[in-house]
């Protein structure tokens, strides 16, 4: 008997306390002539996007019939390579999704750093030019899009003269 007291008291007691907050019934709500209804927004938290991360290692070029390979090895220096020979190295500048770009051959011809924007989404590195790149090699190897090359490193014992392994 004692614990049934409890019940309803409590029942009792969350029914007062919900009652106050509980919306107001469309029939008892104000409506003010000439003035549209106002409707809450739930907030959304607007926090930025974290910012991409550029990427660093070596990128095979998707599209073309030679084999060339973008190495970035950190955010300020990239050496470019055609069928495993250095064609290029230079220096570039990250700032966000733009990435500005010096070429040691095009600075050479007189071209000055051209700007880049730069996209990775899925294994997919993809570059697209800013204005005018006045280098035409430099344009040409950042066409297409990239994909990762993966280096492997043989950690066997290389075999001695006579073929077996140490």
């Amino acid at each position: 008997m004692k614990t049934n007291r409890y019940i309803i008291l409590g029942t009792a007691f969350v029914l007062i306390l919900t009652a106050g907050c509980g919306a107001t019934p469309a029939s008892q709500a104000l409506v003010l002539p000439d003035r549209p209804e106002v409707v809450a927004q739930p907030a959304v938290d607007k926090a930025p996007a974290p910012e991409a991360q550029f990427p660093i290692g070596h990128f095979r070029s998707m599209s073309g019939p030679t084999d060339l390979v973008l190495a970035f090895h950190d955010k300020h220096h990239y050496q470019v390579f055609m069928d495993n020979a250095l064609l290029d190295t230079g220096t570039l500048s990250v700032s966000g999704i733009q990435v500005s770009i010096e070429s040691t051959k095009c600075m050479a011809e007189g071209a000055k750093a051209a700007i880049y924007t730069w996209q990775y989404e899925e294994s997919d590195l993809t570059f697209q030019v800013v204005g005018v790149d006045s280098c035409a090699q430099r344009r040409e190897y950042l066409t297409g899009d990239f994909e990762p090359v993966f280096l492997f490193i043989n950690l066997l014992p290389a075999p001695d003269r006579s073929g077996r392994t140490a």
